[in-house]
């Protein structure tokens, strides 16, 4: 009977262990799953840059020659401006407010603060995709215009 208690203790001990293990697993795959699409949209930074810049020098240029410019296509510039800024600032916000959740965190609260980081990374990702599309279009066409 007492090996048969032993037997059981270590049993439930060892499935205790695993199990505690497993959810460690899941959280930390979940925590790399958040920081691959921080790592994948971090490089965009540097993108939303250079179109911030190219878009400030065709509005300087343009509002050079003011008389023959659209102002149409002015406003549209600084709206494709503000949306790049926007999209920077998103990037900029969640990398400020982000912590790793501590080591002594309950499972389920880690598990639900990674899930929304990682809803949050989304929108953060799919924030700069819209602005460095448009961006991209924007661009195409100010350079088609010049070339004609």
């Amino acid at each position: 009977m007492k090996t048969l208690f032993t037997l059981l203790a270590l049993g439930t001990l060892l499935f205790s262990s695993c199990e505690s293990e497993n959810k460690e697993e899941k959280a930390k795959a979940l925590e790399r799953e958040v920081m691959a699409i921080h790592d994948e949209v971090m490089p965009w930074m540097g993108t939303i840059s250079d179109q911030s810049d190219s878009l400030k020098a065709h509005y300087n240029h343009l509002k050079m020659h003011e008389a023959e410019t659209d102002s149409l296509l002015l406003e549209q510039i600084l709206e494709t401006l503000e949306q790049l800024k926007t999209a920077d600032e998103a990037m900029m916000a969640w990398m400020r407010q982000y912590e790793r959740p501590a080591e002594d965190m309950k499972h389920e609260d880690k598990m639900t603060y990674l899930e929304g980081e990682k809803e949050k990374m989304t929108e953060v990702k799919r924030i700069m995709e819209e602005a460095i599309d448009r961006a991209d279009r924007f661009l195409d066409s100010l350079r088609q215009m010049n070339a004609s």
